[in-house]
């Protein structure tokens, strides 16, 4: 087994949303591992969540944080691991795909 360094990005309760709802029905609640991350505006595939924390802030307040890892990361660790040149997403029957090199 080849182990790899990759970086981890983690996901914050926005401010538009009131904390019972991010507990309760925020990004990565359970059932939530291995769903997309999608940005905003262009629905591209950024990232994969793989779990959820409670992280203590300095004022002892904390806060719940949802973690993934980028999805370039895990298209670099698939081609790495398989020996495959290219590594794409159907979107559809319209021929549409995103693949790592859209990143």
């Amino acid at each position: 087994m080849v182990s790899r360094e990759s970086d981890e990005w983690a996901i914050i309760r926005p401010d538009s949303m009131s904390e019972e709802s991010w507990v309760t029905d925020g990004i990565g609640v359970p059932r939530d591992s291995g769903a997309w991350v999608l940005e905003t505006g262009t629905d591209h595939v950024v990232g994969q969540v793989w779990g959820r924390d409670f992280q203590e802030d300095d004022d002892s307040f904390g806060q719940i944080i949802t973690y993934f890892t980028p999805i370039v990361d895990i298209f670099d660790d698939i081609c790495e691991t398989t020996k495959a040149n290219r590594i794409s997403l159907y979107l559809g029957g319209d021929g549409n795909e995103q693949g790592n090199d859209a990143f």
